[in-house]
C-alpha cells in the first residue's frame, strides 16, 4: 500500500491501481528507491506532485520524478529515500579525531530528529572534510572509514550501523530452478598485493620490520599501492585498515547480475530455504558460466506484485556494477582531496610570529598591487578571466604541503611577494598584447596556475584563534581576496 502526503506531511490519500511497482535496495550506499505507475484518470492524479510524500509500511520516500505523455495513459513516478534532514544538516568542514562510529554520528545528527540505533562498529577512526559538505556526505565517509554498512528507518528516522548486513540462510540461485539469466563481469584493473600505507606527517607502519602488507591469496604477482591517508596518526589503526583495503583488491572483483524467480515470495514452501534479502550471502550455481561460488547480494530490485520480475547483483565485495564502473574515477578524486585537505588551515594558524589579521591584510595588500600594475601595464580583469578559469579549478586539488614552509610572518610575506613577482613576469612575458592574450593564456595557463597554488588554495577557510572570526581567502580570476565569513 502506497500513502501520499502533501509537502507539509498532511495525508492525501492511498494510491491504488498502480502498476510495475519496483523497490532498489542498494547495500554499499544503505539508499533506496521505488518507481510504480500511475494512472492518468486515477484519483489522485493532480495531487502527485515533485517533493510530496510517498509512504510504504517500512519507508517514507520523496517524488522526485514524474514523466509521461499526453497520449499516455500511464505516469512514471521515481522516488528516493527521505534523507532531507540530513542532506539539510550543512557544515563548512567537518573533522572528529580518533571517535566511534557512534560519536560521530551523535555529532553530525545533533539538531536534527535522526538517531543512532543499532551500532555494532566500536574502533576509532578520524573522519574529517575540509570542504563545505552535509551529514550525508559525513555517512557517506564513515561507511569507507570505518568499513561498515548502515541502513536508514526513514520512518523512525534511524540509523543502524553493522558490521555486515544480511545472513547466510543457505540460499541458492541455480539453474533449472531459480537462476533465469546469468551476466558475469570481472576485472583486475585495480589489483594489487602488496601495499603501503602512508599517515599522517608521512606515518608508516612496522609489521615484521617491513613498512607494507602482502596478500597472495590469489596471484603470486608483485603489485604495489601506494596509499596515502592524513587522517590516520596512529600506526595499528593505519595498518588495520590497510589490511582490509588490500583484501578486496588483492583479487578480481567478481560481479554478476542475475535475473532470480524468487520462489520464497510465490510459495511458502521455499520461504525458509529461498527467501534472500540484500546483503545475504548466497550459492550461486552455473554449469553455463562455470560458476561455483558464494557471492554477496549488494544491489537488489523487487517487484511487490510481481516476484518474477526480481533481479539482484552478487559480489564478492559489496559493490554493485555501477559501484565498480566509478571506482577508478572516485579513487582519483579521493587521493586528490585528500591532497588538497592537507591541513592548510591548522598551518596558516600555527604561523609563528603572524596573526591571522597579519596574514590577511598581506593578501589585500599584495592583491591590490597586482591589480594596480596589470590594470595599468596590461588588460582588464575580466579578459584574464577566460584563460585563467581552466587552471584554477585545477589548482584548488593540489595545496598539499603548499604553506608548510611559510610559518613566519617573514616567511609569508617573501611567499606572497613573489607570487606578485611570478603572475606579473608571467604576464609581461607572454601577455603583452590584448590581442595575444585569450590565446596564449589557454596554451600556457598552468604555468600561472602552478604559481597561484605554490601559495594558497583557491578557496580556504581558518577561524582566527584571537577572536573566532571565521575568514576565507579566495582566488578569483587570478586575483587574492580575503573575506570575513558572517
Amino acid at each position: 500500500m502506497l500513502q501520499l502526503f502533501s509537502d507539509d506531511r498532511k495525508r492525501i490519500g492511498v494510491l491504488s491501481n498502480i502498476s510495475d511497482l519496483k523497490e532498489t535496495s542498494n547495500l554499499n550506499s544503505g539508499d533506496k528507491e521505488i518507481s510504480f505507475k500511475y494512472p492518468c484518470s486515477g484519483k489522485f492524479y493532480d495531487d502527485i506532485k515533485n517533493e510530496r510524500y510517498i509512504r510504504t509500511k517500512t519507508d517514507e520516500y520523496v517524488i522526485k520524478s514524474i514523466s509521461g505523455g499526453t497520449n499516455s495513459q500511464w505516469m512514471k513516478i521515481t522516488a528516493t529515500l527521505n534523507l532531507e534532514d540530513l542532506e539539510g544538516k550543512a557544515f563548512l568542514s567537518f573533522k572528529a579525531t580518533e571517535v566511534t562510529a557512534r560519536q560521530c554520528l551523535d555529532l553530525i545528527l545533533e539538531g536534527t530528529e535522526w538517531k543512532v540505533g543499532t551500532c555494532q562498529i566500536t574502533k576509532r577512526r578520524t573522519i574529517k572534510k575540509d570542504a563545505p559538505c552535509n551529514a550525508l556526505d559525513v555517512i557517506s565517509q564513515i561507511i569507507s572509514t570505518y568499513a561498515c554498512e548502515i541502513t536508514y528507518d526513514a520512518l523512525k528516522k534511524q540509523i543502524n550501523v553493522y558490521e555486515q548486513i544480511g545472513e547466510d540462510r543457505g540460499c541458492y540461485f541455480i539453474e533449472s530452478l531459480n537462476l533465469r539469466k546469468l551476466q558475469t563481469d570481472k576485472t583486475s584493473y585495480d589489483f594489487y598485493t602488496r601495499i603501503i600505507p602512508v599517515g599522517k606527517n608521512g606515518l608508516q607502519i612496522d609489521v615484521d620490520g617491513r613498512n607494507y602488507i602482502e596478500n597472495h591469496d590469489y596471484s603470486s604477482k608483485i603489485k604495489t599501492y601506494i596509499w596515502k591517508d592524513e587522517r590516520y596518526t596512529i600506526p595499528s589503526s593505519l595498518a588495520e585498515d590497510a589490511a582490509r583495503k588490500l583484501a578486496e583488491v588483492s583479487k578480481p572483483y567478481e560481479v554478476y547480475e542475475t535475473d532470480v524467480i524468487d520462489l520464497a515470495s510465490l510459495n511458502p514452501v521455499y520461504s525458509e530455504i529461498l527467501h534472500y534479502d540484500i546483503g545475504d550471502v548466497v550459492w550461486l550455481i552455473s554449469k553455463k558460466s562455470g560458476v561455483k561460488a558464494k557471492m554477496r547480494i549488494a544491489k537488489i530490485a523487487k517487484y511487490p506484485l510481481d516476484p518474477q520480475k526480481n533481479t539482484c547483483e552478487l559480489s564478492n565485495t559489496k559493490k554493485s556494477f555501477a559501484d565498480i564502473q566509478a571506482e577508478q574515477t572516485t579513487e582519483i578524486v579521493d587521493e586528490a582531496v585528500a591532497t588538497a585537505g592537507n591541513n592548510t588551515t591548522e598551518q596558516i594558524e600555527a604561523s609563528e610570529g603572524s596573526t591571522s589579521e597579519e596574514i590577511t591584510a598581506k593578501l589585500f595588500e599584495v592583491k591590490n598591487e597586482i591589480i594596480e600594475e596589470i590594470d595599468g601595464l596590461y588588460v582588464s580583469e575580466s579578459k584574464m578571466k577566460v584563460g585563467l578559469s581552466e587552471n584554477l579549478r585545477e589548482s584548488k586539488f593540489y595545496t598539499d604541503k603548499q604553506l608548510d614552509s611559510y610559518k613566519t610572518a617573514e616567511q609569508t610575506d617573501l611567499a606572497l611577494q613573489s607570487l606578485k613577482k611570478s603572475i606579473l613576469l608571467e604576464t609581461d612575458n607572454k601577455y603583452a598584447t590584448t590581442d595575444k592574450l585569450t590565446d596564449e593564456l589557454r596554451n600556457n595557463s598552468q604555468q600561472i596556475g602552478e604559481e597561484i597554488k605554490k601559495a594558497v588554495s583557491s578557496s580556504h577557510e581558518y577561524i582566527d584563534p584571537d577572536t573566532q572570526k571565521k575568514y576565507k581567502i579566495i582566488v578569483r580570476s587570478g586575483t587574492l581576496y580575503a573575506e570575513e565569513i558572517i
